[in-house]
């Protein structure tokens, strides 16, 4: 077990995993894509009103993955997905940040039809998707 603090090769992996050698701006209408498609929902359910397990976990990893790759500010987000207030996309946002703090002190995972995956595990894939996308 490595020290608080510390940087494991787990930790150098998964950066590499998540980061192609060039990344050109991202786009919210590629994130809304790639995640949707990864989630196994139409991205018509991403940016609708369904409350649906899948769709409301879609949403807000769309919505941290809107944060963290663009410079789109929570207004601007809320308005690509289709939401009236930038503050159900703030709060989805902390949903996502609460889930991987959970995650390093207990093992959590998401099942996406028969797999069973860590979010960050999932935001690391769906980075390098999103990424790649980016410089096509």
């Amino acid at each position: 077990r490595q020290k608080k603090g510390m940087v494991g090769t787990d930790d150098v992996e998964r950066v590499l995993r998540a980061t192609p050698p060039t990344s050109h701006p991202i786009r919210m209408p590629d994130v809304i894509e790639i995640t949707s498609k990864r989630l196994g929902i139409t991205t018509e359910d991403l940016v609708g009103s369904s409350r649906s397990t899948r769709v409301v976990l879609a949403r807000s990893l769309a919505a941290f993955l809107g944060r963290q790759l663009t410079t789109m500010s929570f207004p601007e987000l809320a308005s690509a997905l289709g939401r009236k207030n930038h503050s159900t996309v703030h709060a989805a946002t902390r949903r996502i940040e609460t889930r991987l703090e959970q995650e390093s002190t207990a093992e959590g995972s998401v099942r996406i039809g028969e797999e069973e995956i860590t979010i960050r595990e999932l935001l690391d894939q769906l980075t390098w998707a999103i990424r790649s996308r980016a410089n096509e």
